[in-house]
């Protein structure tokens, strides 16, 4: 599925739409090496390391379980959002949760890239989501606590690890 989002952020010389593919189960193989790229750049940034490794997200989304998300502008890939519904095991409600959020990095960017706006652009999609799919709330993982706070995310509570 295409969607093609007016840019709200675009500077003057962002000539070219951003657009949003929804990555279809069965198109998979064509956009997997830009998303396990992006995968085990997250992996190598988190430490200690995820508990999930890039294979899990192919499984997620090749089996429907998730919803990858490629966001570029002509034949540009910029960056993807892999998510999928979660329910609360007590409450029965239903959240969204935010797997993986990931853009190119700086040393490869070119102005009219024009990532915030991508990023502004993927972050309105989501809410889309959340109302369409009837969601409480939008949730997520990171480690990186100033670019969730960008967005409005608020914290949540702490988690403690012992390494036995």
């Amino acid at each position: 599925m295409l969607l093609t989002v007016k840019p709200v952020l675009a500077e003057p010389n962002v000539s070219l739409p951003f657009q949003l593919v929804s990555v279809k189960s069965t198109e998979l193989h064509r956009y997997w090496p830009f998303l396990r790229r992006g995968l085990e750049n997250i992996c190598e940034k988190i430490k200690p390391a995820p508990d999930w490794i890039p294979e899990d997200v192919y499984v997620g989304i090749r089996s429907e379980l998730a919803v990858a998300l490629i966001g570029s502008r002509g034949d540009r890939q910029l960056g993807f959002i892999v998510y999928h519904k979660l329910e609360r095991p007590h409450s029965h409600l239903t959240d969204l949760f935010l797997w993986c959020w990931w853009a190119i990095p700086l040393r490869e960017r070119i102005p009219t890239d024009n990532i915030p706006d991508c990023m502004l652009q993927g972050w309105q999609y989501l809410q889309s989501v959340k109302k369409a799919i009837g969601a409480h709330r939008i949730i997520g993982i990171s480690s990186r606590p100033g670019v969730i706070k960008k967005y409005g995310f608020k914290f949540l509570f702490y988690t403690y690890t012992y390494e036995v």
